[in-house]
């Protein structure tokens, strides 16, 4: 993780995870389901760029995850919003790997599979970053339980109240 990516401002509000401030030139709003192959595609092709424009001040972005397609779009899309109150740095970590190298769509409802690939996710890039902050895990544990699959529940609602059934949906 980059020291400018850390300088990356991140919140969440309504389940809705901000990189970038408000005051940028460009508003971009991407609802995704972290176990789509088009999301990885487009995350791939386009990510390094949206974190080139929000570092220069240009680019304001919001992405929202979905759960349409299985578990792991869930437990995946939960984990995330778990990782904002640590930084953009650890949760682009995060979210590279769980988008980038998550698993095929075809395991998504596979718990263990899914179970897997979420231990991988705290075993390789949380667990290290815990204990390079001086973070204890009972206390990132206490962090995190209260985070919710209620708001990749009501994101999945809201997208199907505004006629998205489809992702990557970019606004």
């Amino acid at each position: 993780m980059s020291q400018e990516t850390k300088k990356i401002a991140i919140a969440e509000t309504g389940g809705e995870i901000h990189l970038g401030g408000e005051d940028a030139k460009k508003t971009i709003r991407i609802w995704f389901d972290c176990n789509c192959p088009y999301c990885r595609r487009h995350w791939i092709d386009n990510l390094d760029n949206y974190i080139a424009k929000i570092e220069a001040g240009e680019l304001h972005l919001v992405m929202i995850p979905v759960a349409f397609l299985t578990t792991y779009s869930v437990e995946a899309g939960s984990l995330l919003f778990g990782m904002v109150p640590y930084g953009a740095g650890l949760y682009l970590d995060v979210f590279r790997d769980a988008i980038f190298h998550g698993i095929s769509e075809s395991e998504g409802n596979d718990e263990a599979a899914v179970s897997a690939k979420i231990g991988a996710l705290f075993e390789n890039i949380i667990k290290p970053y815990l204990k390079e902050n001086n973070l204890s895990q009972e206390d990132f544990a206490k962090n995190t339980a209260a985070i919710s699959t209620e708001k990749i529940k009501g994101n999945t609602e809201r997208a199907f109240e505004k006629g998205i059934n489809g992702v990557p949906h970019i606004e």
